[in-house]
């Protein structure tokens, strides 16, 4: 597609093979948008984008809608419903959930997308439209790299009512202050769970800050799940699983509690492994919770439930700058950087040089205000980058009354070839 505005509702119905997928994707150096300003409810018809398609794979579009009306329901911005199909490297804002990946997309993939700025203030449930909202029946749902934050819901909402939660694959993915453009100003960065049994749940190497990780709704009984090498700051609650295993994650709060778990009424503690975690606490009140009631320190904890027997506790807040890298499989000289900024440094030195190539032409580009300058633009010569930690904007929602503040504490970044 080359560069500009197309309008209206698209469903691409193009049909490619396992062995031969078919490629939609902007011309390179032009900057293709599909808007659809529709407002009054979430049907997949009105979506601006709409894969139906067979192995169909859709690269580097944006998407949006440019209608300013927060207070009525907006349609999904992307929907997947056809095999197989990908979404990878896509700017998805202002739509209502930004991408709903289906269960009816069996082995499909949401890759390196950018959402943010999704949803409506609704009159009876307050902030909506989540940034990613998903279900799957049949395979493996992948769901990686991408950057989902500010949007009006919860920021991943794997959630489905009479559906299915089969097969979920959630990695190097980064979620940040959903729910702050709403009135409530803060919603969960991850649910997972739904009113049938959720099973065979991966959530490893991702990013989470202020806001809460769900695991867990109202069915009593899901089947299994890994939680695994994640940073979370903020609420963590994991209940009702048959099987599970909690290692190697940091988790960081100054509330009460940092953790809640509930056993499932089927659970056999031999099946449960949770250990080498690290927990920063600085709330100084009961840490851990148990089915809602039971509140316990991290020495009675680890004796009332077997767990973290090799894990640490630290009753403080972390210290330091912590910068992580997650370079693009998908597009060369491409990247997300993440810093956590806990001694709140005003800058800090960003080595990417398994990114870039010497000579390359880049840019950097704040992720909270994505469609604003670049930070930083120049070609690389091999020295670390030098990116700024304080004063950053922070876009509002088309329509929006409502900015998310910036927090110097946690920046987010993505790198550009150009």
């Amino acid at each position: 597609m080359h560069g500009g505005v197309y309008r209206g509702a698209f469903r691409a119905s193009l049909a490619g093979t396992a062995t031969q997928p078919i490629r939609l994707r902007q011309y390179a150096g032009e900057r293709a948008i599909i808007d659809n300003p529709y407002v009054g409810d979430q049907e997949i018809t009105h979506s601006p984008l709409w894969l139906e398609g067979n192995y169909l794979e859709v690269y580097d579009l944006e998407v949006t809608n440019s209608n300013a009306d927060r207070t009525r329901e907006r349609p999904i911005g992307v929907a997947l419903t056809g095999l197989a199909t990908k979404a990878i490297n896509l700017i998805i804002h202002d739509c209502g959930n930004g991408i709903f990946p289906t269960s009816a997309q069996e082995g499909g993939e949401v890759y390196g997308c950018v959402i943010f700025n999704n949803g409506w203030q609704d009159q009876s449930m307050g902030g909506t439209g989540h940034g990613c909202y998903f279900q799957n029946a049949t395979g493996t749902k992948q769901l990686l790299e991408n950057m989902v934050f500010n949007n009006y819901g919860w920021g991943f909402h794997g959630y489905s009512t009479k559906g299915s939660l089969s097969g979920i694959h959630v990695e190097g993915n980064v979620a940040f202050d959903n729910g702050s453009p709403s009135t409530e100003g803060s919603r969960p960065n991850l649910l997972i769970g739904g009113n049938t049994p959720a099973e065979r749940i991966t959530v490893t190497d991702n990013y989470f800050y202020r806001g809460s990780v769900d695991l867990h709704y109202t069915n009593r009984n899901n089947r299994d799940l890994v939680c695994t090498r994640n940073r979370i700051f903020g609420a963590t609650e994991i209940h009702y699983w048959q099987s599970l295993q909690v290692t190697d994650n940091i988790f960081y709060f100054g509330r009460s509690p940092i953790v809640a778990f509930g056993y499932s009424p089927r659970a056999d503690a031999a099946s449960y492994t949770w250990n080498n975690n690290t927990y920063y606490y600085w709330a100084g009140k009961v840490p851990f919770d148990i089915t809602g009631e039971n509140f316990y320190y991290f020495e009675d904890w680890k004796k009332r439930t077997g767990f973290d027997r090799g894990s640490k506790f630290y009753a403080s807040e972390p210290k330091g700058t912590e910068v992580f890298i997650r370079g693009n499989r998908y597009e060369a000289g491409r990247a997300h950087i993440f810093v956590f900024n806990w001694d709140k440094r005003e800058a800090v030195e960003v080595d990417v040089s398994g990114v870039l190539k010497i000579g390359a032409n880049f840019e950097v580009r704040n992720a909270k205000d994505f469609l604003g300058p670049p930070v930083l633009k120049a070609k690389y010569d091999g020295k670390p980058l030098h990116l700024p930690l304080v004063g950053l904007r922070v876009a509002t929602p088309l329509g929006g009354t409502k900015t998310a503040r910036d927090d110097p504490q946690f920046s987010a970044f993505v790198v550009l070839p150009l």
